[in-house]
């Protein structure tokens, strides 16, 4: 089933962020004000950005990632501005040169933008495609992630099969020891 990843900009001006497998009836909730209490406290509210995902696992992801991103990021994120995104990521480096520093790559793209801001524009043609680039990027990220949840769900079943393992042997070492108290005790009064 299809989720989608959304962002509503309220009457304070704060931004929410949600995930949704049918977006046209959540945002029907949240001008009702049956959506969530972050909304419904600030109607009205416009969607501003949406992202279109293959489960609605991957669209709860995408929020919980946005939901950890600073204003100017999501700002950045909605306006589909990839230099500024870059900029603002914390761990970036560029596809295929993850050898070199997030500081080295911040300071090599903002000196390029410095030198000249009007070339560095572009066309509204380029900076679909580079939004659009990003956003695969980032699916690919998440596809790449879901993989890491099975790795969990397969290390947590041996952790807690392990520390079952860990209370039996203790246990059996318990009455391992009161049975040769019992046999010491056994033999004293023999």
């Amino acid at each position: 089933m299809k989720g989608w990843m959304y962002i509503l900009e309220c009457s304070d001006n704060s931004y929410y962020t949600g995930s949704t497998n049918d977006l046209a009836l959540r945002l029907k909730q949240h001008e009702n004000g049956v959506g969530a209490n972050h909304s419904k406290k600030r109607l009205p509210v416009k969607l501003l950005y949406t992202e279109e995902f293959p489960a609605i696992k991957a669209a709860h992801y995408r929020e919980k990632q946005v939901q950890g991103w600073s204003r100017k990021k999501i700002t950045a994120l909605i306006k589909g501005d990839v230099g500024e995104l870059t900029a603002l990521a914390k761990n970036h480096t560029p596809l295929g040169n993850h050898s070199a520093s997030a500081a080295t790559n911040v300071a090599a793209s903002e000196g390029s933008a410095n030198e000249n801001p009007v070339a560095s524009a572009g066309s509204a043609t380029e900076k679909s495609s580079s939004a659009s680039e990003a956003l695969a990027a980032s699916k690919a990220q998440i596809k790449k992630d879901s993989t890491f949840s099975e790795r969990w769900k397969t290390s947590r079943f041996w952790l807690i099969r392990g520390s079952y393992y860990v209370v039996h042997s203790v246990w059996l070492a318990v009455i391992a020891i009161g049975a040769f108290i019992a046999w010491v005790i056994a033999m004293l009064f023999i």
